[in-house]
């Protein structure tokens, strides 16, 4: 099995993320459309990074590293950077994915000179088992609440 992960500066309007789109628009979770949508009109700043990782050429799973997320909309504006979009394909779940992909976009937010990064989920003890901790609850955009959870890198 060969993995792979690939970094793209999404923040530079070059980057051709062509087949990325059509690949989230199948994903079994509505943000899929939502990213296909960004990535379609380049609606990224500056260092802003996806993270692609695929086994056997195949994309397998997908996060982005950026400023903010707006699905908390009441989050301290100071918080920076936040892991977004985390995504393995159903085809390659129970594979451990996620943790390479949080490893490696933990490396880019490090090598931009991040020394912490930050997620929301809804989900309790996944993150947890990668290293994160919850912080701060925090009202998403459909009205629930969600841990924004923070990890030190």
């Amino acid at each position: 099995m060969d993995i792979k992960i690939s970094k793209f500066n999404v923040g530079s309007k070059e980057t051709d993320c062509s087949d990325i789109i059509k690949w989230a628009i199948k994903w079994d979770w509505g943000v899929g459309e939502i990213v296909a949508s960004r990535l379609t009109n380049k609606d990224f700043n500056d260092w802003e990074t996806v993270v692609v990782l695929t086994v056997d050429l195949q994309y397998a799973g997908f996060c982005i590293l950026e400023k903010k997320d707006d699905w908390g909309t009441d989050i301290d504006p100071a918080l920076t950077p936040f892991i977004t979009a985390v995504y393995v394909d159903p085809r390659f779940r129970g594979m451990h994915l996620s943790k390479k992909l949080l490893e490696s976009v933990s490396d880019v937010a490090r090598s931009l000179g991040f020394d912490v990064v930050y997620l929301i989920s809804g989900e309790q003890g996944f993150y947890e088992k990668l290293g994160f901790e919850k912080y701060v609850q925090a009202v998403t955009l459909s009205g629930s609440k969600e841990f924004v959870y923070k990890k030190s890198i």
